[in-house]
């Protein structure tokens, strides 16, 4: 069972979250370990061994197994990394995650903790070195402390790594950079002792001197460093830059010129012990080659040579060199082992920068690998690959670094390193490339077992999975079984291809063509080819393979080189860039490449007889790396095995077929070692002289070597001298030096063979040709001296020939590309080649010759030579070409030798050069602009090159031979047909110069083409069912690259399916009598090909055209069967848009989608209308359709309205104004009878179709139904409600005789409406003119649907169900505008009244017709609820909305009804009881968590309670009707009217249960109703109807809710009702407080109530009674309205004034009691409350009256007491004024206070005195009465007295205080007499607003300023305190008050 968690408990451990704290806990035990080991490393030597195990104790710390500890260099060795290549741009990929630091707060610390670590580490190695060394010095002759060469260079390497891993942390050290460039430049590495220097001025902008000068000392040591490491290796370039740095003062040079070197004790001459000096013996070097190849061994002697040279090694004089190469493999070693030997040959054997050239050759070197490589050798000398010695440590143990005098090459293998199983070593390392570290794969991409697996298992589900995906570890399961299940798999495929095929050989057998093979064809052939493959092992060459065999082999091998080759192309120049020069004499190089013929001869073993060579080598080693570099290439170039065979023996050289890796080496020891052999071979000629005759062996192999050095040299000088070659001319310059001088000695060594009367004939040809040649390089100009001597040659090979009775001599030189073939052909192919040099130089050079002429001169001899080829075609089945033609071609240029040479020279010339013409010729058609002959020139090329590819120059020949050159072929077609298509695509004449024969041909090509092409699916096949796995890549640039290399394969099928479509397409027109039906066969083609493909996800490469191709064809054909099903899909995989009404028919073919373009949306309107149309709106607004109809008409959008759309404006117009007009009650009974339009004309201009489809308003239904179809809780956005109607009115204005469109309008209308009057009343009370303009509207809307419909809709039951509708919503509309809130409005006529002319009248004001009268609306309602009713005749809202619209004609008054008779209430009740048998159960069992619908139940009740009361029915009969009901069943029956209330409320009882929200209001309120209704005078019932309406209406929130049936804007009319019905009950209940709740909840609700303003008014006019009955019963006499101005009328204002003041202060004193005070302020409160709704008057009114009250009540006694009060004052004053002891000071001041007159005011005769009391003034004094004054503050107690004088006509005031020291109670106040009643009264109401309680013992405000108290004497002013004018003595202050 499944458990919960209690949201009311807290568990203790879930209150904290747990915190991992571990790592954090390593880092700080690692920095304890640190500080351990730094403290012993500084306290000297005799710590040195606790400070070595301290270092190794903290470098076992944890830490340093993060994957964030790594460093950048060692994360991509074991995790990967991304590789730039500049061949193949590589897609974007997802950048390498690559270390990284924790999100926490160690994240800062460890970098930091590891940089330290590995830094200091690193200086404490060198410190112990640097002991050791001077230890040495000092002991030199002592043996206790032996130190060997090998020791200190293993210490400073180790110490290197330490310093290089810290530095990886931080490179941003200067002086550590100085220390690596010290040490390494120890360790014999200049470059990187010559990199770190140029780092530290490398990360910067800046020059080099402003870098110097802001690093400071460290950056100025750094420059004299470099400066000084310059001068060594004489860089004069880079000095002259240092130059420029600033020089020290030279008082400050030389005392810091001893700490430029950081390492002084690394020096070159370090003293080593006696014993190792004395006992050295010569030293024998050992070379240990990591491959068993003859490729390997050439680069490790080449890399020991640059480490000599550089001075990396230094030898010690004498030193002899051998071989180690690895063991023999076993032959029970499986081929990928095999194929990993071969694959193991390390990056730093290649010698890319400043090394020897790395020239790769298969059929020869390319241009590019030639020029590249010629320019290093000639740029900077060959220096040393300085991450050979970094590669072997892997980590920093001192066991893994070893310098020593061998050359050591890291295992490849033990580091668990890929490599690719198939193809060449020298294919791995592109030229030109930097050595790279060695990389790891992931295990998880390598397949192989992760090291973690040893201590974790994976799960059950990895388990079972791989156990599902991987044959081999189902043990259980036999190999029939998995083939089984995999052709299973693949038969989905298979089915496919053969659909494909079988409706393309339909079509290829109507136009007798030759038929493409079935996939099981293929499978089979394939599957045949792997049953004979032979072990890898077995080098005897393989014949008889097939095309498909072939890519089938060149795929499972696929590799970088192949993908280079693939992607890039070999190669087609073009004619028109570059020189003149470039084009013939480059393409006549390129034929004689593609004319070598077919070799039979094997590829070279990598390790034939390489056994014997490094053991003789180590039996007898050589003295000096010369010496072995030359004895190699007398291996490589002979060969031991064939030495004693005879004069015929045959060298490695001519007899194998070297692979590209040993030609490269091959070529790199050439040139680096050419004066060491031509030194040797010099020496050995010289020798010729004493020889004897045995020795003509000898003798031969050295002639025979001369030889074939001589050829290989002339092979690089026509390579590097090629017009295409960029190579400059200073290496031209040396390599014809060595041309010259290796001709000349092997003239001379031909000379001394024959003078010794040697049997040289052979080599003499080769020698004599290889003469020729060279002589042609040399002198291009003397070709006719070079055609003797071809003609000399070939005589001389024909008398040979002759003499040994063979029919002719071929010598086949397979490894050299300028000499390829000696032979009488090749010679006559040269002459030929010759003579015909100026006819195609002149069209080569015809860029600015007319293209006319060029047309002339090639189209002929072209046109002949296609014929002869297509004649000369084996097993083509392609009819032979009658050559009538071309003799009528040679006829018409006459007698022209020249034309037949080029003829015979084009018979023997390469398929390059054929297409080369063939694209001059489409130049020259390109510039006339003729496409027809464009695509015909472009056909040729395309079947040349396919008849070329299935010669027997590739069939018959295996795989691994010309591999490159048949991937170049394929990459060519593929450009090929690119520029065919987009011609074909985009000209409709493209086939005007192409005829039926042509097309055969073509058609052919293509399907042999498509055949061979299809393998690699079917290879993909395998690899998507796991039946196979694809080639591993070494790393991920040859991912990359064998990814883009099949993207590119399966865009060729896609180009080859499509092209074929287009041939058969054009077939079909130039043959119509063999095709009846035709689009069904092209058809059958797209739907087939567009399967396979798909399902192979092919459909979405090569820019999607055939996707293009297949839409544009299916819409140029439609309709036709299935059109609906097949044009989606292809929609979907173009654009992503799911058209179709179910998308189980879409599959996903993976296709990027593009967007969609107007014209492609029209075209497919029809076809979306279509599935919309099989659809509901509903089901729309879930499925995907939704989407695509928004995308479409984002691009089809509306268009706009011109000067050209006059009659859609015309339209437009007239709907506006038809829509704005006022209801006229005849249309609406005209549109009953089908009668009423528009006199609107069709708008047939732009967007007219798209309207005519229905797309406006299916666009404007989306809208409504959107918003209709959202659940809503609150006011929002009306937008998708006005996107509607504008789409509708869209619509209306190219049509208006729609007449869905029409009632879609109106429910627009209708819901905007709804939307305006759910959620808030402020419309219905603020705006009701827009809300009446939303009515008419609508019922114009529904008026013309109705007409319209009733006249022209079908019988069908959709509009049949749709005019219910219609009939329903429109009598809905009618009876809702009749009821409140909008109370016929929309059908009143005050608006629209107008001036007329009447014959009796005259001019009058009136309205157009007679509005409609409400008995007639309802009576027009009811009846289109009926005709609704009639359709829909299960809908109980329709019977509902019918029974309230008969119930208000039976119930309205005689003045409504008017002189129609009433309707009976039988078909009212009728009605409501249909409407209850039409309700769904109490809960729908589709959604049972909805509530029961209860609106029937409760209206029929309610009816018929109504009647009963009203006598028209009786109770008993009321009770059976109500039996309907299931609410009323378990009721008992009553019989007569008196017990009718108790069972009407029992069943409203039940009614009022089933609403478990609490939602239905209205009966609760006929709850209230009914019991208020028994007796309206008894308060019982008062108090009943109160308790039913506070328990669910009247709460604390007092919030309504809107039931859902409920019409829109009913609920605020309700909840007014409600509300007055409240307010009459709280009324008579006499309950204020209730009703004052309620007062303000309804003010601040204005939005909540329907005449919000009417409501406020009745409950503002029963509130204000409550309180005047209240004062009259406090009072006990009568308080009328005007008792305000009964008490003031004859009051004096003065009098009043002053009464008022006293009142005021009276009413201030807390201790006062008034008993009308409470009332007052209420009402004064109620008023602010009311803020202007209602009229302030009422309201001021009552106030006025209370305060009257209370002035006339107190005013009088207030008077008295203070006037006996001043009494006492006055006579206390005079008894001050009598003491003797007065000063004459203080009764003077005294006198001036209290006279006993006050002076008059002078300007008093000036000011006008009111003579009345406005009502103003009286409101102002009674709202003052409930202001409280703020406290006075209490001045300072102060140590003086403060006298202050009043301005004249005022009282000063006299304060005594006593020094500050006193207490508070000793502060004593003098108040001041009473003021005069004289006095103005401005004066009496400043004074007024003083304190006059004198015990108030407040001593603070609530802001906590003092207060003072009030004084004694009123009169006074407050005493005014200034400290900043205080004198500082203590004296008298006088200011005016």
């Amino acid at each position: 069972m499944s458990s919960f968690t209690p949201l009311n408990v807290i568990f203790e451990e879930e209150s904290e979250e747990e915190i991992d704290e571990s790592k954090e806990i390593q880092i700080e035990e690692a920095l304890k370990l640190y500080q351990n080991a730094l403290r012993l490393h500084s306290q000297g030597p005799i710590y040195f061994a606790e400070a070595e195990e301290a270092y190794k104790e903290l470098f076992r710390s944890e830490i340093f197994t993060y994957p964030e500890s790594l460093s950048e260099p060692r994360w991509a060795e074991l995790y990967g990394d991304a590789d730039a290549d500049e061949d193949i741009e590589d897609d974007p990929v997802p950048e390498n995650s690559g270390p990284t630091t924790g999100s926490d707060g160690s994240a800062s610390t460890l970098p930091q903790i590891l940089y330290l670590a590995y830094k200091n580490y690193g200086q404490f190695r060198l410190d112990k070195l640097r002991y050791k060394l001077n230890h040495l010095k000092r002991d030199l002759l002592c043996d206790d402390l032996p130190l060997s060469s090998g020791e200190i260079n293993d210490a400073a390497a180790f110490g290197l790594h330490q310093l290089v891993e810290a530095l990886g942390r931080d490179e941003l050290d200067v002086e550590l950079w100085r220390k690596v460039s010290r040490v390494s430049e120890f360790l014999g590495s200049r470059r990187v002792a010559r990199y770190c220097l140029e780092a530290i001025f490398g990360t910067s902008d800046m020059s080099t001197s402003d870098q110097v000068d802001a690093l400071g000392l460290e950056g100025s040591f750094a420059a004299e460093q470099l400066r000084s490491l310059l001068l060594r290796i004489q860089d004069s370039l880079a000095e002259t830059i240092l130059q420029t740095t600033p020089q020290q003062p030279k008082s400050l040079t030389k005392p810091l010129s001893r700490l430029i070197d950081p390492c002084p004790y690394l020096s070159d001459t370090i003293v080593r012990p006696l014993a190792e000096i004395n006992d050295k013996d010569a030293q024998n070097i050992e070379i240990k080659v990591p491959v068993r190849s003859w490729a390997a061994v050439g680069k490790a002697i080449l890399l020991r040579t640059q480490q000599e040279a550089t001075g990396a090694v230094n030898p010690d004089p004498g030193a002899s060199y051998s071989l180690v190469i690895p063991l023999k493999q076993n032959d029970q070693l499986n081929s990928n082992q095999v194929g990993m030997d071969q694959q193991s040959l390390p990056a730093l054997l290649q010698t890319s920068r400043g090394g020897a050239p790395i020239i790769a050759c298969k059929t020869g070197y390319p241009h590019s690998s030639i020029d590249g490589g010629m320019r290093q050798l000639s740029e900077s000398p060959i220096e040393v690959i300085a991450q050979f010695q970094d590669q072997a440590i892997p980590i920093p143990t001192e066991g893994n670094v070893r310098t020593s005098k061998q050359v050591i090459e890291p295992d490849l293998q033990s580091k668990g390193l890929e490599m690719n199983l198939s193809g060449d070593t020298g294919d791995q390392f592109p030229e030109g490339s930097s050595t790279l570290p060695t990389r790891k794969r992931s295990f998880d991409s390598a397949e192989l077992p992760d090291a973690s697996d040893a201590v974790r298992a994976r799960s059950k589900r990895i388990k079972a999975r791989g156990s599902m995906t991987d044959p081999s570890l189902n043990k259980e399961e036999t190999a029939e079984d998995w083939a089984k299940w995999f052709d299973q798999q693949l038969h989905i495929y298979v089915e496919a291809d053969d659909l494909a095929f079988e409706s393309a050989n339909n079509i290829l057998i109507k136009l007798q063509c030759k038929t493409i093979d079935p996939s099981t064809s293929l499978k089979d052939e394939i599957c045949q080819q792997q049953a004979v493959e032979k072990p890898p092992g077995e080098i005897t060459p393989q014949n008889d393979h097939s095309p498909v065999q072939r890519l089938k082999r060149l795929l499972d091998g696929w590799d970088l080189a192949k993908s280079r080759a693939f992607l890039s192309g070999g190669g087609l120049q073009n004619p028109i860039k570059g020189s003149q020069t470039l084009g013939f004499s480059a393409f006549l190089d390129q034929s004689m490449q593609e004319t070598q013929s077919v070799s039979e001869r094997m590829n070279l073993p990598d390790d034939l007889e390489l056994d014997k060579f490094a053991q003789r080598t180590q039996e007898m080693p050589l003295k000096g790396v010369d010496q072995l570099a030359t004895q190699w290439l007398y291996e490589v170039l002979l060969g031991q095995p064939f030495r004693n065979s005879g004069s015929t023996a045959v060298t490695l050289y001519e007899g194998f077929l070297w692979p590209d890796s040993l030609k490269e080496t091959v070529v790199q020891m050439l040139v680096q070692q050419d004066a060491v052999v031509f030194a040797a071979m010099d020496e050995i000629l010289e020798s010729y002289s004493t020889l004897k005759a045995e020795s003509y062996f000898v003798r031969y192999e050295a002639a025979n070597f001369v030889e074939i050095v001589f050829e290989l040299h002339l092979d690089i000088y026509g390579r590097i001298t090629n017009p295409s070659s960029v190579v400059d001319m200073a290496t031209r310059t040396l390599q014809r030096d060595r041309l010259c001088r290796w001709a000349a000695l092997g003239s001379r060594s031909i000379y001394l063979a024959s003078w010794l009367n040697a049997p040289m004939t052979h080599l003499s040809i080769r020698f004599l040709w290889s003469t020729v040649v060279c002589n042609n390089l040399l002198d291009p100009s003397s070709s006719e001296y070079t055609i003797a001597c071809y003609r000399d040659l070939i005589q001389l090979l024909r008398s040979e020939a002759d003499s040994l009775g063979e029919d002719y001599i071929l010598i086949s030189l397979i490894n050299n590309a300028v000499v390829p073939e000696i032979s009488v052909r090749a010679a006559e192919r040269e002459i030929s080649r010759l003579t015909t040099m100026e006819f195609f130089t002149d069209i080569f050079n015809s860029n600015d010759k007319d293209p006319c002429s060029v047309i002339d001169d090639l189209e002929p001899i072209l046109e002949i030579s296609i014929n002869r080829r297509m004649s000369a075609a084996n097993d083509s089945g392609v009819p032979q070409r009658d050559e009538s033609n071309d003799a009528e071609i040679l006829n018409r240029h006459g007698t022209d030798t020249t034309l037949f040479e080029a003829l015979q020279f084009l018979d023997r010339a390469s398929l390059s050069f054929h297409l080369f013409l063939w694209q001059k010729l489409r130049d020259a058609y390109s510039v006339i602009n003729y496409p027809p002959q464009i695509l015909s020139c472009n056909l040729r090329s395309f079947a040349m090159i396919v008849q070329h590819l299935n010669t027997s120059l590739y069939v018959n020949k295996a795989p691994d031979n010309d591999s490159e050159s048949y991937l170049h072929w394929l990459h060519n077609l593929d450009d090929l047909m690119t520029q065919i298509l987009a011609l074909m695509l985009t000209d409709a004449n493209a086939f005007d110069c192409i005829d039926g024969d042509h097309i055969r041909v073509l058609i052919e090509a293509i399907g042999t083409l498509l055949k061979t092409l299809h393998v690699f699916a079917l290879w993909e096949d395998s690899f998507r069912v796991g039946q196979s796995q694809p080639p591993i890549q070494p790393s991920s640039t040859a991912n990359k690259a064998q990814i883009k290399s099949a993207e590119k394969f399966r865009e060729m099928i896609v180009k080859t399916w499509t092209l074929q479509y287009l041939f058969f397409k054009e077939a079909m027109v130039q043959n119509r009598s063999a095709f009846l039906r035709p689009n069904e066969d092209l058809l059958n083609y797209l739907k087939t090909t567009h399967y396979a493909l798909g399902l192979r996800t092919y459909c979405g490469v090569a820019n999607r055209i055939f996707l293009r191709l297949a839409k544009s064809e299916m819409l140029r054909m439609k309709p036709y069967e299935g059109w609906d099903i097949d044009m989606p899909q292809i929609v979907f995989d173009l654009h992503g848009l799911k058209i179709s009404s179910t998308t189980l028919d879409l599959q996903d073919h993976a296709c990027e989608p593009v967007d969609i373009d107007r014209a492609t949306a029209l075209d497919i309107l029809d076809l979306v209308m279509l599935h919309l149309n099989r659809i509901s709106i509903k089901e729309l607004m879930k499925s995907d359709l939704k989407f695509a109809v928004d995308k479409l008409q984002q691009v089809i959008k509306v268009p706009k309205l011109s000067t050209s759309t006059t009659a859609r404006q015309f339209n437009k117009r007239l709907v506006n104004s038809y829509l704005k007009s006022p209801v006229n009650p005849v249309e609406l009974y005209r549109c009953l009878r089908g009668v009423g339009n528009l006199c609107s004309t069709l708008a047939r201009t732009e967007g007219f179709e798209i309207a005519r489809r229905g797309w406006y308003f299916l666009l404007g239904h989306i809208s409504l139904t959107k918003f209709k179809s959202q659940k809503r809780i609150s006011a929002g956005s009306i937008d998708d409600l006005e996107h509607a109607k504008v789409f509708f009115k869209h619509d209306l204005e190219f049509n208006t005789e729609r007449w869905e469109t029409w009632y879609r309008l109106a429910q627009a209308y209708d819901t905007t409406l709804e939307e305006y009057t759910t959620w808030t009343a402020d419309k219905l009370d603020n705006d009701m003119a827009a809300l009446v303009e939303l009515q008419r509207q609508a019922v114009h809307c529904y008026t013309m649907a109705v007409a319209i419909a009733t006249r022209s809709a079908n019988a069908s039951f959709e509009d049949t169900s749709k005019m219910a509708d219609l009939y329903g919503d429109f009598g809905t509309r009618v009876y809702a505008s009749t009821r409140e809130p909008f109370s016929m409005k929309a059908f009143s006529l005050q608006d629209y009244e107008r001036h007329y002319n009447g014959a009796n009248r005259g001019m009058y004001k009136g309205q157009p017709f007679r509005a409609l009268h409400l008995y007639q609306a309802w009576k027009f309602a009811s009846a289109l609820l009926q005709k609704a009713s009639l359709q829909k005749s299960n809908d109980w809202s329709t019977f509902y909305m019918l029974g309230k619209v008969l119930w208000k004609m039976h119930n309205c008054n005689i003045e409504t009804l008017g002189d129609v008779k009433r309707i009976h209430h039988q078909p009212v009740i009728d009605a409501f009881v249909r409407a209850i048998e039409c309700v769904p159960d109490k809960r729908d069992s589709r959604h049972p968590e909805k509530d029961p619908i209860l609106e029937p139940h409760y209206k029929l009740l309610s009816v018929v309670h109504k009647l009963v009361q009203a006598k028209r029915c009786s109770a008993e009969r009321g009770c059976r009707i109500l039996k309907a009901t299931p609410y009323a069943r378990r009721v008992p029956d009553v019989q007569e009217s008196e017990e009718w209330v108790d069972y009407m409320q029992e069943v409203l009882k039940a009614l009022r249960a089933a609403d478990k929200s609490n939602w239905h209001h209205r009966m609760v309120a006929r709850a209230a109703h009914t019991i208020y209704e028994t007796d309206p005078k008894d308060a019982r019932t008062w108090l009943g109807a109160k308790h039913e309406l506070t328990q669910q209406i009247f709460t604390k929130t007092m919030k309504v809710w809107k039931p859902d049936n409920e019409r829109a804007g009913r609920h605020f009319v309700y909840t007014g009702r409600y509300v007055s019905f409240f307010v009459q009950i709280l009324f008579r209940l006499k309950d204020k407080d209730n009703l004052e709740a309620l007062a303000r909840r309804i003010r601040k609700r204005g939005g909540d109530f329907f005449n919000h303003a009417g409501i406020w008014q009745e409950l503002s006019f029963a509130y204000l009674t409550l309180l005047r009955d209240r004062v009259e019963v406090q009072a006990g006499v009568e308080i009328y309205p005007g008792f305000e101005e009964l008490v003031f009328r004859t009051k004096n204002p003065e009098d009043f004034a002053t009464n008022a003041s006293r009142l005021e202060a009276w009413i201030q004193n807390p201790a006062t009691q008034c008993l009308h005070l409470d009332t007052l302020r209420e009402a004064i409160d109620f008023k602010k409350l009311n803020n202007g709704l209602v009229k302030p008057s009422i309201v001021e009114e009552l106030i006025g009256d209370i305060y009257a009250l209370i002035y006339e009540t107190n005013a009088e006694q207030l008077k008295a007491k203070e006037t006996a009060e001043e009494n006492r004052v006055r006579m206390r004053v005079d008894n001050i004024l009598a003491d003797p002891n007065l000063s004459s000071n203080d009764r003077e001041t005294a006198l001036i206070a209290y006279p006993d007159q006050q002076a008059a005011d002078p300007m008093a005769m000036y000011k006008r005195r009111p003579t009345t009391i406005t009502h103003r003034e009286i409101i102002r004094k009674a709202e003052a009465l409930m202001v409280r004054p703020p406290p006075i503050a209490t001045p300072k107690a102060v140590a003086r007295t403060i006298t202050s004088i009043g301005e004249p006509g005022k009282s000063p005031g006299i304060a005594v205080v006593i020094p500050s020291q006193a207490s508070a109670k000793d502060v004593i106040s003098v108040p001041a007499s009473p003021g005069s009643v004289h006095d103005s009264a401005d004066d009496e109401s400043e004074l007024s607003d003083l304190e006059d309680d004198v015990a108030d013992e407040e001593t603070k405000e609530e802001t906590g300023k003092p207060l003072s108290k009030a004084p004694i004497f009123p009169n006074l002013l407050g005493v005014m305190s200034n400290d900043t004018a205080l004198d500082a003595q203590g004296g008298a202050h006088v200011e005016p008050a």
